[in-house]
């Protein structure tokens, strides 16, 4: 019977080591991703500031394309 809680013991603590190296990577992920700031000029003196402020796995790649598109939509729109 001792064999059955020894293995028993291994198996929890693989499943506790693998758990802690999934959430450590996952954590990583949330400070990963630097804040951007642009703040773009027209010709008239106006400005427009886009700003990326998403971190993680989830929201930091999505608050790059809607920074990437903030600097789009204002080149287009005349801003430097």
């Amino acid at each position: 019977m001792a064999s059955i809680h020894s293995t028993a013991s291994i198996h929890t603590m693989s499943r506790l080591a693998a758990f802690c190296a999934l959430a450590s990577f996952f954590l990583a992920g949330c400070f990963a991703i630097p804040v951007q700031e642009t703040t773009l000029k027209n010709a008239n003196g106006g400005t427009v500031t886009c700003k990326q402020t998403g971190a993680g796995l989830v929201s930091g790649p999505l608050a790059k394309q809607r920074y990437q598109e903030c600097v789009d939509k204002a080149h287009a729109d005349g801003y430097q």
